[in-house]
């Protein structure tokens, strides 16, 4: 039985998403990619564009999905049990790690990107694949030019491993991100055409009111929105002058 065709949505995505991965370098010839998955869009779509993928450009990685509960997307057991349905469906390994699921009053407390890290070596993965988009890098470099610090709780528009110092003798593994080069809105696009299990956001991150100042800031100066995340994510050195006027 031949492979499925493509929806027009999912080969988007996925055409975007393979440049990203060959520009950067980003999967290891036979090493094993640890995909975070949240319960939440970003995640479940990249998780599936990655498998999907490799049906058609066969490259010697291992995918293996790691779940640290956050509260974020709902209930850790109702997340975990979604998750684990969809990995079932992909025929992918799904890893778990218990007894972290915080309240909202309680968030800086969880100690996520140390779990991402914690579920890499779990899996002997060189590499930790996270659904950020072009949004999430553009809004990393605004963010810590205004608030004057980066992101590490793992969530927002973070850079979990930017100022993580490992020990030594310890396997570096890095952090990568295949959908770099998508926005949100054509993410969420495929993950609906392709009836992907996700859960809306309940709790929002501590930086997600600073997120919507900045998006309404960037929609509110000449040219479209990709073009602006575009040159952030490329020229971060003129943003001063561009978008912080």
């Amino acid at each position: 039985m031949g492979r499925r065709k493509l929806l027009d949505s999912t080969y988007y995505v996925m055409k975007r998403m393979g440049r990203a991965v060959y520009d950067e370098k980003m999967f290891p010839a036979n090493g094993t990619v640890l995909v975070g998955v949240s319960g939440g869009c970003g995640s479940a779509a990249l998780l599936f564009a990655l498998v999907e993928r490799q049906k058609r450009v066969p490259v010697p990685v291992r995918f293996v999905a790691g779940y640290v509960p956050d509260g974020v997307n709902g209930l850790a057991d109702e997340i975990a049990s979604t998750i684990a349905g969809f990995c079932r469906e992909l025929g992918v390994e799904l890893l778990l790690v218990p007894g972290c699921s915080p309240q909202e009053h309680r968030w800086p407390e969880v100690p996520h990107q140390e779990e991402l890290f914690s579920l890499a070596r779990q899996a002997q993965a060189s590499t930790i694949a996270l659904g950020h988009t072009i949004q999430d890098r553009a809004l990393a470099v605004l963010a810590s030019m205004i608030v004057g610090h980066r992101h590490t709780d793992g969530h927002g528009p973070a850079d979990p491993g930017a100022s993580r110092v490992q020990t030594p003798g310890e396997a570096r593994v890095q952090v990568v991100r295949p959908f770099q080069y998508l926005t949100e809105e054509a993410i969420r696009l495929m993950a609906v055409e392709e009836k992907i299990p996700f859960s809306p956001p309940r709790i929002f991150p501590p930086d997600y009111e600073l997120r919507q100042i900045i998006l309404d800031h960037l929609r509110s100066k000449r040219g479209t929105l990709i073009e602006k995340l575009r040159n952030i994510t490329c020229a971060p050195g003129r943003v001063n002058e561009e978008y912080l006027v």
